[in-house]
């Protein structure tokens, strides 16, 4: 949206330089799993320890391109426009809590991400989005969007 847009532009100014010189670290930890696998409890647990491991909160993934600079007040500013739980499973939700770091890709790839189908609940209206979610060539993923999601994710891994 137009608001995002123009909070992007400022922390682009604040922070562009710093974040396109970050180093990323080779040991990482990716949680990977199948929906409904446990992947949630592994990442909060994993978020637990603060020392190791960085990890995107509901915020980050929601204002992937300005929470840099937004972080410390725009989520009081949204109080009460979050729901208490996920619709899902009733588990809290809160602006500082863990989240996944693909719903942050998902916008900043412009929709290229196997989260763009969760946006669609006909089955119809997905089918054409299957090549995301391996991003393989073989599957029918083009270079292009290959390239624009790990664009949009080593973006947001820098920032993290």
């Amino acid at each position: 949206s137009m608001f995002n847009t123009c909070l992007s532009v400022v922390e682009t100014v604040l922070y562009g330089g710093r974040i396109h010189c970050t180093y990323i670290n080779p040991r990482v930890v990716f949680v990977l799993g199948q929906p409904r696998s446990g992947t949630t409890h592994i990442h909060n647990l994993l978020s637990q320890d603060k020392e190791r491991f960085a990890v995107a909160t509901t915020f980050d993934v929601g204002f992937p391109s300005s929470f840099l600079w937004t972080a410390g007040w725009l989520p009081f500013l949204l109080q009460g426009l979050l729901s208490e739980t996920r619709p899902m499973d009733n588990m809290r939700l809160s602006w500082e809590l863990p989240q996944e770091d693909e719903l942050a890709t998902n916008q900043l790839s412009g929709g290229v991400s196997p989260y763009a189908a969760i946006s669609f609940l006909r089955r119809e209206a997905w089918e054409g989005m299957i090549p995301w979610w391996t991003l393989r060539r073989e599957d029918g993923c083009t270079a292009a969007d290959r390239a624009e999601w790990q664009g949009g994710f080593l973006f947001f891994f820098k920032k993290m």
